[in-house]
């Protein structure tokens, strides 16, 4: 897809508030850490009556492995962010417009009213980045495909921990043979 073919489709997804005071400055205390790059911008800005405006601006590759690109502005910022999913796609376009203000605010360079970006802000992972690149289903999905082969079967061996937290052993069979256990 060219850039001149990039539809815009405005992200409608609400986001809440978590503090309304304007006179705070930044993330206090520890409490930075379990935050995502999405709900730090959003605390920030809303503060000063300024929301962050997502917009989904591309979505490309097959249907069983797509990428997602998200755009965010704020002010005259303006970062894009990508992904396997919607959400990853949204979290890496808040980290990289992160990145940005904090570059700004480093040089001077930062706007009036600008809120002052704590130095974790760039360490902050969101919880939907899980590392993998691709979508390795899909791909072992192709190969069996490509071979001839029945597709791959998953079966749950194991699974701990709270509702929230669980913990999961899969079995994934190819060929009735070829097995490999993963957590």
């Amino acid at each position: 897809m060219t850039e001149d073919a990039i539809k815009v489709v405005p992200d409608t997804e609400k986001q809440s508030s978590i503090d309304d005071d304007p006179d705070k400055e930044g993330v206090s205390g520890g409490a930075s850490a379990a935050k995502t790059p999405v709900s730090l911008l959003q605390e920030l800005y809303v503060r000063r009556g300024q929301t962050p405006k997502y917009d989904l601006v591309q979505i490309e590759g097959a249907v069983h492995e797509p990428t997602f690109k998200y755009r965010v502005t704020i002010g005259e910022f303006v970062a894009t962010g990508c992904g396997q999913s919607k959400k990853k796609a949204k979290h890496s376009a808040a980290k990289a417009i992160l990145e940005k203000l904090i570059g700004a605010q480093n040089s001077g360079k930062a706007g009036a009213g600008q809120p002052t970006i704590p130095d974790l802000a760039t360490e902050i992972l969101s919880p939907y980045d899980d590392g993998i690149q691709g979508n390795p289903v899909g791909v072992l999905q192709e190969m069996c495909m490509s071979r001839r082969w029945p597709p791959p079967t998953y079966d749950l061996n194991h699974e701990e921990g709270l509702p929230h937290e669980r913990s999961f052993t899969i079995h994934c069979i190819i060929e009735g043979k070829h097995t490999e256990t993963g957590a």
